[in-house]
């Protein structure tokens, strides 16, 4: 069934060998499948069950190791990482996620490019203010109507395929997820005014305050930071999308 479903992926989203012998390794620990301990599937056997060489099986073996998934024993393989208690976390709930179960619901790429890290995104995802980061814009919308656009920030270092993507077809968050699930999450929501850029992209008139609120989410893996997702929602859309979602 996985096996099919690599097929799948590596020829639709172009994904490399490596991460997805890496993200079949990561969901049977992650889900706690494999518990601690637990040996996973050697060099060999995983080079024999995705086709693929023992080098670029190695690869994935190594990468989990280095997140501390896995634990390397010369001579004996692999094993299932003792994980930490994760903290208590407060779940907010993404107004997409609400709308992409209701029919109406249609997205946009605004843009899709590279970016160089500014100060506000440096200091939330901890990389160099010169680094480039792949950067990509959607309008989320319900019944035509924007709802909510989002500036999602991805490190290259860990998405090399991102910008590869037909996201009209494949939700980023989605594949995000699928590449490298997120060992941990931090989420801040704050009030803003909307920037003359989001005033355009909502057709905004303008007698409109652009009274907004902004929903941040940093999603990291291991000691990285994967992503910085940044949500601007309109005051006057959260009330009328209240009566459909």
């Amino acid at each position: 069934m996985y096996i099919q479903l690599y097929d799948v992926m590596r020829e639709t989203l172009k994904i490399p060998k490596y991460l997805l012998i890496k993200q079949y390794l990561k969901e049977h620990i992650l889900s706690g499948s494999w518990l601690e301990g637990v040996p996973v599937p050697s060099e060999n056997e995983l080079a024999q069950r995705f086709l693929v060489s023992r080098m670029t099986a190695r690869r994935a073996l190594k990468e989990l190791d280095d997140a501390g998934l896995l634990v390397r024993k010369p001579g004996l393989g692999s094993f299932v990482a003792k994980r930490s208690i994760p903290p208590l976390t407060l779940e907010v709930v993404d107004q997409v996620v609400a709308m992409r179960g209701k029919g109406g619901y249609t997205i946009e790429v605004l843009e899709k490019g590279v970016s160089v890290a500014k100060k506000m995104i440096e200091k939330n995802m901890g990389v160099n203010p010169t680094q480039q980061l792949y950067c990509a814009v959607f309008r989320h919308s319900l019944f035509e109507r924007p709802i909510q656009l989002q500036r999602l920030y991805v490190n290259p270092q860990l998405v090399p395929a991102f910008l590869k993507q037909n996201f009209n077809k494949v939700a980023a968050q989605d594949y995000l997820a699928w590449i490298s699930p997120p060992s941990k999450t931090d989420c801040s929501i704050s009030a803003v005014i909307a920037s003359d850029d989001q005033r355009n992209y909502w057709a905004f008139e303008d007698d409109n305050h652009g009274a907004c609120l902004q929903l941040s989410h940093v999603s990291g893996c291991g000691d990285q930071v994967l992503s910085l997702s940044i949500a601007v929602i309109h005051l006057q859309i959260i009330i009328w999308a209240m009566t459909y979602l």
